[in-house]
């Protein structure tokens, strides 16, 4: 196989192993990152000098704290403490003292800091870790303590309307919804004024070396003091002194810049930044285009106008320790710009790129998109390195099922030539307004957007954000899908993926100790059976009940009575709900006898002496198939018939027994393919707010059911993908 970016082998096998240890813990979006990264770089003494260059030497600010900068200091209740610290990722890094954000979720009262030396460094120290970086050099990530990121994160919440009020549609990297989009939209318009103008214009993008690691403290203090007050006492505790990067075994002192990692960071740079892009606004008013997006600016402008932005930069960012990078600042025009005299990358033609989004002709637009795809080959020829297909998918209908979304029977293999529209009707809307500031025009003025949009009319849609135009797409194509099928068997297959939760199983973290992982086999199988593909090479007798045949997508294995499997099933469902039960303080009885009183009958698997307004419960499980030949016509016709005529079944045999002895009859229905019934859905959401409820380290209702819903989905499919592969010859 080639090797991606011509890693060695032992290289790919390295970051395979971090990353599917990353997938184990549910952190799929952090095994993607490390699977296509050049991984860490080495433990030794060039990696430790080359993050010494990158941390500047610099003498301690000397300006001293205002008198009034304590009593300007924002404030901030315990809600909001409380509120930040629940924003924190479950899977966020520790600093040195290795405490987790769920270390201080009862810490919701932030007290005035001690400014103590001692305090301050253990307070303000980093874990620095070292990234190889794809053309050489490390990429140095620096781990702060969780305590300072919480504090950092409410003064960021409390300090946003004050930003943007300031920045002023200039500055969009901080605070503002969309400014990445609307940066990328005005500079459309400035390309098409510029291919449009009779006098020589040009785009300059704009980039500091080693920006927030260089940028001077001195300036920064004074920055947050006179911009932001609310935030300059936080901000001198931090960034008054030198504070340790512990790296390895090794020591960095921190004595320029802001601390990477620090939530604070974007804003205290932009503040520091502000007074140099305030000149440019007031010394060239009349800009094309003027707009940042935090060190990354963007100037579309006359050749005069250019050549004095590069004047100001030049000038006033060196005593801010900002200094131009010439090999990235870039400047594209049609023609020659000679009087632009500063050494900086030109490109006469073809186009650029702003923020990773091409604008201009489509060569250039080709480059770019080529770039994007060999990021996601380089990705996906690594997957094989994992060696677990729940970590890493025939038939033209298996695979059109596959790129819809899993809540409606497919797997969410998204494909661009299907997302393009509701990405860009979407964004173009999402920041139209803002675009109408930075370039008095509307990007939704374009004839691209108008095409667009009007092949939307059809869908009649109410709200036009990318979600609702691409939950509309998703729907239609669902619907093209269920009409193209001959059989009533795929119907009604599909349709039972439709199901709340029939998916949940995809998304569940493969973690063993929460007993959500799938071995390869199961996994693989059970992706076989969603998708409609045979699992066995031929039909043949059942070798366990004798009295049926084992078709070859294996619908009869699912429901076949021999060998146990279909009682293993359902007593390790009935085993998870009464786990959630006892999480929730719900006293669950397992198979509780005597429950009818001159009744051998035992109609609750799971006995809850407390369930309802004080009345006791009995939950019974039961497992069904959409796919039985009994039912299979109307289950073709109707998404959740089998669930449906399942609890039906239940409640005639048992809800009257139960009503006459006080008890309540909640029949819990699941189909093989993963569905829930809307009765077991609504007992999940009860016992995971129960559950939750009791939790210190509470994520919110919505998410703890998620988490049971999931755990639910896994030991349905697993049961039945035990099913299938015993009987696999």
């Amino acid at each position: 196989m080639k090797q991606a970016r011509n890693k060695s082998t032992n290289g790919i096998e390295e970051l395979a192993s971090r990353a599917k240890s990353l997938c184990l813990q549910g952190q799929f979006g952090g095994a993607a990152k490390i699977l296509s990264s050049e991984g860490l770089a080495p433990n030794n003494r060039a990696t430790l000098k080359a993050l010494e260059e990158l941390h500047p030497k610099e003498v301690p600010p000397t300006l001293l704290q205002p008198d009034n900068v304590a009593s300007s200091a924002y404030q901030f209740s315990d809600n909001i403490v409380f509120e930040q610290l629940k924003t924190f990722s479950k899977y966020t890094a520790a600093g040195p003292s290795k405490m987790y954000p769920e270390h201080l979720l009862h810490a919701v009262e932030c007290t005035a800091p001690d400014h103590s030396e001692s305090a301050l460094k253990a307070i303000t120290s980093a874990s620095l870790t070292a990234l190889s970086k794809k053309k050489g050099g490390v990429r140095p990530i620096a781990v702060s303590e969780i305590l300072r990121r919480l504090i950092a994160k409410c003064l960021v919440k409390e300090a946003k309307s004050e930003a943007i009020e300031l920045f002023d549609s200039i500055q969009l990297g901080v605070g503002v919804s969309g400014g990445a989009e609307a940066i990328i939209h005005s500079a459309k318009i400035a390309d098409e004024k510029i291919l449009n103008a009779e006098s020589n214009e040009g785009v300059l993008q704009i980039d500091f070396r080693n920006a927030f690691n260089s940028v001077k403290r001195s300036h920064l203090l004074q920055a947050a003091c006179d911009f932001i007050p609310g935030i300059a006492a936080f901000t001198y505790f931090c960034y008054s002194q030198h504070v340790p990067l512990l790296y390895n075994n090794a020591s960095l002192q921190s004595e320029s810049g802001v601390q990477q990692g620090d939530p604070l960071g974007p804003l205290l740079f932009s503040l520091t930044l502000w007074p140099v892009i305030e000149k440019i606004r007031d010394a060239v008013p009349n800009l094309t285009q003027h707009t940042w997006y935090l060190d990354d600016g963007f100037v579309a402008g006359s050749e005069d106008q250019i050549r004095t932005t590069l004047d100001i930069l030049a000038n006033e960012g060196p005593k801010r320790g900002l200094y131009l990078r010439n090999d990235t600042c870039k400047l594209w025009s049609i023609v020659d710009l000679p009087s632009v005299d500063r050494e900086v990358t030109r490109n006469m033609g073809n186009g650029f790129e702003v923020l990773g989004a091409a604008v201009g002709s489509p060569l250039i637009v080709s480059s770019c998109l080529q770039k994007r795809v060999q990021k996601y080959v380089s990705l996906l020829e690594n997957l094989s390195y994992l060696d677990d297909p729940q970590c890493a998918v025939t038939s033209d209908n298996a695979w059109m099922q596959s790129t819809l979304p899993i809540n409606i029977s497919g797997f969410g293999v998204r494909q661009s030539q299907e997302q393009y529209r509701a990405a860009y009707v979407g964004s173009v809307i999402a920041s139209d307004d803002l675009v109408q500031k930075i370039t008095n025009q509307r990007s939704s003025d374009s004839t691209v957007f108008k095409e667009l949009y009007a092949s939307l009319e059809p869908f009649n849609l109410n709200s036009y954000t990318q979600k609702k135009i691409q939950e509309a797409v998703d729907t239609e194509k669902f619907s093209e899908l269920l009409r193209n099928q001959s059989s009533n068997r795929e119907k009604a297959r599909l349709q039972s993926l439709c199901l709340p939760h029939s998916g949940a199983w995809l998304a569940a973290p493969p973690v063993p100790a929460l007993g959500l992982h799938m071995c390869p086999s199961e996994f693989q199988i059970s992706v076989k059976y969603r998708l409609g593909i045979a699992v066995y090479e031929d039909e043949r007798k059942c070798p366990y009940c004798r009295s049926g045949t084992l078709d070859i997508f294996g619908d009869h294995a699912v429901i076949c009575p021999g060998r146990g499997d279909a009682i293993s099933r359902h007593d390790r469902i009935r085993d998870r709900f009464a786990s959630a039960c006892s999480a929730a303080n719900l006293s669950p009885v397992v198979e509780k006898r005597n429950l009818i009183a001159g009744n051998g009958s035992r109609p609750g698997d799971v006995f809850l002496p407390p369930w309802k307004s004080g009345r006791p419960a009995a939950l019974d499980v039961t497992v069904t198939s959409p796919l039985q030949p009994n039912i299979i016509n109307h289950a073709a016709e109707k998404s959740g018939y089998a669930i449906e005529a399942a609890e039906e079944r239940k409640y005639a045999q048992h809800e009257n027994d139960c009503s006459e002895q006080g008890i309540l009859f909640v029949p819990l229905a699941v189909e093989s393919l993963g569905g829930l019934s809307a009765t077991l859905k609504k007992a999940l959401k009860r016992i995971a707010l129960l559950a939750d409820s009791r939790n210190y380290q509470s994520q919110g209702h919505a998410i703890a059911f998620d988490r049971l819903a999931q755990s639910v989905s896994v030991v349905i499919v697993r049961g039945s993908a035990t099913m299938l592969l015993a009987r696999v010859q």
